[in-house]
């Protein structure tokens, strides 16, 4: 049997997202996948990959700039491919109707950043919050928002969401890859 490679991409500027993609590149490595782990802003080629996920934390609003020029660089190759995104964000931490309604918007925004690629999933998680982690300007900003956002410190994923997701893309992507290996 064909053992199907699977690049999972990160773009993560405080840890959080990382961490998430090597949740999911252990996951694909044990449902028996060839598994590699990149920075989205230092991957070279994605040509012998069969699947690639990419995951990036929102930052401002958007998802970060390396994941959107991951997606730019490899655009045409990624069409031809199985591809999923996730991403993590705090405004999931309360997801109250408006938020909820953010998160759609994000989502939107990240497919629509290529109408060429058509992935087969889009995780979207709650991240952390995390001062320790962060630059000066950057943490005395995130204390002023996150004070009035009532959000306190602390980690707010929830792996059990996670894994599913993780599991459910794993399952789409093997099939697909394998009717496509079937068809060659």
């Amino acid at each position: 049997m064909t053992k199907f490679k699977a690049l999972i991409v990160h773009a993560s500027e405080f840890g959080s997202t990382k961490e998430v993609a090597h949740v999911v590149a252990e996951e694909f490595f044990q449902k028996g996948f060839d598994v590699k782990i990149e920075n989205a802003a230092e991957v070279k080629q994605i040509k012998q990959y069969d699947a690639v996920i990419i995951g990036a934390a929102i930052h401002y609003d958007k998802w970060m700039k390396e994941a959107r020029g991951f997606i730019k660089r490899f655009e045409q190759e990624l069409s031809t491919k199985q591809v999923a995104y996730f991403f993590t964000c705090l405004t999931l931490v309360k997801a109250r109707q408006k938020d909820l309604n953010k998160v759609m918007k994000y989502s939107n925004d990240i497919l629509s950043s290529s109408l060429k690629i058509k992935p087969i999933s889009v995780g979207a998680f709650a991240g952390v919050l995390d001062y320790t982690r962060m630059k000066h300007f950057n943490k005395f900003v995130a204390k002023i928002v996150f004070t009035l956002l009532k959000i306190r410190p602390k980690d707010y994923r929830r792996w059990g969401e996670i894994y599913h997701w993780i599991n459910e893309t794993i399952d789409a992507v093997k099939k697909n890859c394998y009717i496509t290996s079937n068809e060659n």
